[in-house]
């Protein structure tokens, strides 16, 4: 039996920095971040590093199908699983 789509369960702490990148975000959410990693790494990059806010960076790895959130102030990193594009 395949894992495939299965998130593991989240520390506390990363998933209070998802949710508050999420609303960060807005309304488009992480759609577009995806969307632009999966571009760059057609063009040969591993993906994209974005400054979300003062307090949050975001790094999406295409590669390594994770996405890591960093909380500047703490200097906490929680990763998660990239989700899949597949249809």
């Amino acid at each position: 039996m395949s894992d495939r789509g299965v998130v593991p369960a989240l520390s506390a702490e990363t998933e209070r920095l998802f949710w508050e990148v999420s609303q960060e975000l807005g309304a488009d959410g992480w759609q577009p971040l995806i969307a632009y990693a999966h571009t760059v790494e057609d063009e040969g990059l591993r993906g994209i590093t974005l400054a979300v806010s003062e307090m949050h960076r975001v790094t999406i790895d295409v590669n390594l199908g994770t996405v890591a959130i960093a909380d500047l102030a703490s200097g906490y990193v929680g990763t998660i699983p990239l989700p899949s594009t597949d249809t």
